[in-house]
C-alpha cells in the first residue's frame, strides 16, 4: 500500500469536476486503476466517493455493478458508507440474493463481512444481508458448491455473526460434514478455523480430523523409519504444518485442548498435536513456506502452551520479517481469500501475542526486532490503531524495545482524532506498555498521561448512559 504524492493527488482531485458526468462503466475502469495501484489516501476517497454520488445511486445501473464497486473499495480498505448502501439497496430492490448464483452470493458475503467488521456504519447492512441468507439456503442449498459452501461460513466467522445457527446446521449437516475427510486439508482447516472463530463446537468434527491428523503423522515417521520417506512425499501430505497450526488455533478457542473422557483423549490427543507442530516447525522446512495467518496460529497455540525454544521463536520471526518485507498476504496461495487478499500486518498482532508468551518466559532479549520496529514506523498507518497499540505493549514484554522508539508513537495516540477513538482497554494497555518500559512523565510529559486519563473518565461515563453502552445496574435499596 502507497500514498499518493501532493502532485499525483491534485491530478486525481482535477477529475471530480468529470465524475458526475461520468458513467458507471468509466467509473469502474477508474476504481479499479486506483485500486490496482493501491492508492489509499483516505480524504482522495472521500472526495471521489462525494463527486461520483450520482453515478453509483443512479436507477439504471445494475446490482452486479454495484456489487463490483463496493468489491474495489473492499480491496483498498475504503469502507464508506454510500457505496455499500447503495449495493444494498439495489440488491434489496431486486430481491437478488434469492435468485444469484452461489458464486455472487458468496463473494457479497465475502465483501460485506470485511466491510461490516472493519465498519459499525456497514455493520447495519452487512447485518441484514446475512439474515437474508437463511431462507436462501434452506430453499436450494443442496445446489451450492462446496467451495462457495465453506466460503459462506468463513464470510460468517469473519462478521462474527451468531444469528445464523440454521445456516450453520444446514451447511454442516447437509453439505460439509458428511464427507469432510474428502475434502482437501486445506479446506478442512479453513472449516476448522472458522468455527472456532465462530465458537462452533462440533466434537465428532474434530474428532476425525485431530485422529486423521495423527495418524498421517504415523504412517510418516512410520516410513522414514523404513527409509521411504523422500521430498515428493512430503509435499504430498493432506496436512502440513500450517493446516495442523489453524486446527490448533481452533481448538484453543473453543476449549477442546483439555480434558479426557472415554469418548476422546482430548487432552493428551492435543498435547500429541503440538508435538508434531513443533517438531514440524523445526525440522522439515516448511515453516519457510508458511503465510502471516497460519504463522500466527501456530505462535499462539505454541505460546499457549508454553513450549517453544530460542531458535523456533527466533525462525518464526525471522519468517514473519520475510512475510512483511515481500507485502504478500500469501506467497504461496494457503488459507489467503482469493478476492481479497488479507495484508500480513493483520496478523501480526496475534502473532506476537503468541510469541510473547512461547517458551518459559517472556522476556527474549535474543530477538532481532529492529527490522520490525523501522517496519512499524514507516507502516504504522496501515494497522488498527488497537493493534498498533498491543503490538507495542508486545514488544515492551518481549524486552526488544528502545526508548525513542516508544517515543515516536506518544505524538500519534495525542492526535484528538485518535484519541477520541481509544476505547478503556487501548487505554489500560498503553499504559501498562510505558510503564513497563519505565518511561513516565518526566520522559514523555504530563499531557500524554492527561490525556488518557481523560479519554478513559469519557470512556467510562458514556458507558453508564443508556443507549450508550453498558448500563449500570438498577439497583433498589430495601430497609
Amino acid at each position: 500500500m502507497r500514498w499518493l504524492g501532493n502532485e499525483s493527488l491534485n491530478f486525481f482531485v482535477n477529475l471530480q469536476e468529470h465524475l458526475r458526468d461520468m458513467a458507471m462503466e468509466e467509473l469502474l475502469k477508474l476504481v479499479k486503476t486506483l485500486a490496482d495501484a493501491a492508492v489509499t489516501q483516505a480524504s482522495f476517497w472521500d472526495k471521489l466517493t462525494e463527486a461520483s454520488r450520482l453515478t453509483f445511486q443512479a436507477k439504471d445501473v445494475g446490482w452486479e455493478d454495484s456489487i463490483h464497486l463496493a468489491g474495489l473499495y473492499t480491496r483498498i480498505g475504503a469502507w464508506h458508507r454510500p457505496i455499500f448502501q447503495a449495493a444494498v439497496g439495489k440488491i434489496a430492490s431486486e430481491t437478488a440474493v434469492h435468485w444469484m448464483e452461489p458464486t455472487q452470493l458468496a463473494e457479497l458475503l465475502d465483501i460485506f463481512s470485511r466491510a461490516g467488521s472493519a465498519s459499525r456504519d456497514i455493520s447495519g447492512p452487512a447485518t441484514r444481508l446475512f439474515n437474508e441468507l437463511e431462507e436462501r439456503v434452506l430453499e436450494d442449498g443442496h445446489s451450492f458448491a462446496i467451495e462457495d459452501c465453506i466460503s459462506m461460513v468463513e464470510s460468517m466467522a469473519r462478521f462474527s455473526t451468531r444469528d445464523n445457527e440454521v445456516v450453520l446446521r444446514y451447511f454442516g449437516r447437509e453439505r460439509l460434514h458428511p464427507g469432510i475427510m474428502e475434502l482437501s486439508g486445506l479446506q478442512i482447516a479453513s472449516i476448522c478455523h472458522a468455527y472456532g472463530s465462530l465458537g462452533w463446537r462440533h466434537d465428532t468434527v474434530f474428532k476425525q480430523v485431530i485422529s486423521a491428523i495423527l495418524e498421517e503423522q504415523e504412517k510418516l515417521q512410520r516410513a522414514r523409519v523404513l527409509g521411504l520417506t523422500s521430498s515428493s512425499s512430503q509435499e504430498q501430505l493432506v496436512f502440513g504444518s500450517s493446516e495442523i497450526a489453524m486446527v490448533s488455533n481452533a481448538l484453543v478457542r473453543l476449549r477442546m485442548y483439555r480434558g479426557n473422557n472415554d469418548w476422546f483423549r482430548w487432552g493428551e490427543n492435543y498435547e500429541e498435536l503440538l508435538d508434531v507442530l513443533e517438531r514440524r516447525l523445526e525440522t522439515s522446512g516448511e515453516l519457510q513456506k508458511m503465510a502471516a495467518r497460519p504463522l500466527a496460529a501456530a505462535s499462539y497455540a505454541l505460546g499457549r502452551a508454553r513450549r517453544g525454544s530460542e531458535a523456533l521463536c527466533s525462525a518464526m520471526m525471522a519468517r514473519m520479517t520475510q512475510i512483511l518485507e515481500s507485502g504478500q498476504a500469501d506467497p504461496d496461495g494457503q488459507f489467503g481469500p482469493q478476492r481479497f487478499p488479507e495484508a500480513p500486518q493483520e496478523s501480526l498482532e496475534s502473532f506476537m501475542h503468541g510469541l510473547a508468551m512461547m517458551g518459559p518466559s517472556k522476556r527474549k532479549e535474543f530477538l532481532d526486532t529492529q527490522w520490525l520496529r523501522e517496519w512499524m514506523c514507516l507502516n504504522y498507518y496501515t494497522l488498527s490503531l488497537g493493534d498498533l497499540i498491543r503490538i507495542n505493549r508486545h514488544l515492551v514484554q518481549l524486552r526488544c524495545f528502545d526508548q525513542p522508539y516508544l517515543e515516536t508513537f506518544v505524538p500519534l495516540f495525542c492526535e484528538p482524532e485518535n484519541m477520541s477513538q481509544l476505547k478503556k482497554s487501548d487505554i489500560q494497555e498503553l499504559t501498562h506498555t510505558y510503564n513497563g518500559a519505565k518511561l513516565g512523565e518526566e520522559e514523555l510529559g504530563r499531557h500524554f498521561f492527561w490525556a488518557l486519563g481523560r479519554q478513559f473518565q469519557k470512556q467510562h461515563v458514556e458507558g453508564l448512559i443508556p443507549g450508550q453502552g453498558k448500563r449500570r445496574p438498577n439497583v433498589q435499596r430495601f430497609g
